[in-house]
């Protein structure tokens, strides 16, 4: 079990797990352990909503890559976002419109933010693979915050 998120009531729980050919899904579960763990995606990194949207990095049967948003209770097709396997570790904005993550651009990791519209703000700077480990963007309040080898960075946005 890998990248753990709470649902927003805190009754359940999403996370990635490797099949034995070593393909990432997503499954849900109840805390309490009263259903058997379903699987809603196939992809890694989910990230919980706060309207109760699913966020994770996955790719679709036609190699169709990116970060894509499901809708944990089924009956949609998840929405692909993104259209890049470098987008990840995705992180809902407190109001649940918009999304932060990490993309990888010509070897330099950057923080992007963006709408459900496909409008993208990406801030200046970023810092070499050797960082990406320890990138992971977060909110508070209207500013999203980085972590980069270990220092905590934030950018204000607007918009």
């Amino acid at each position: 079990m890998a990248w753990p998120t709470l649902s927003p009531d805190r009754q359940k729980l999403a996370y990635a797990a490797q099949d034995g050919n070593g393909v990432w899904h997503i499954y849900v579960a109840a805390l309490d352990g009263t259903d058997t763990p379903r699987l809603i995606a196939d992809g890694w990194a989910p990230a919980w909503g706060p309207t109760g949207l699913i966020a994770y990095t996955g790719c679709t049967a036609e190699g169709a890559c990116g970060i894509f948003v499901v809708n944990p209770a089924g009956g949609e097709a998840p929405q692909r976002l993104t259209n890049s396997e470098n987008d990840t570790a995705a992180a809902w904005s407190p109001a649940g419109d918009r999304l932060a993550y990490m993309t990888l651009d010509n070897g330099n990791w950057g923080c992007v933010v963006g709408g459900f519209g496909g409008q993208h703000y990406a801030p200046g700077g970023g810092c070499d693979q050797r960082g990406a480990a320890h990138l992971v963007p977060g909110w508070d309040a209207a500013r999203v915050c980085r972590t980069a080898r270990g220092e905590l960075g934030s950018l204000s946005y607007r918009g």
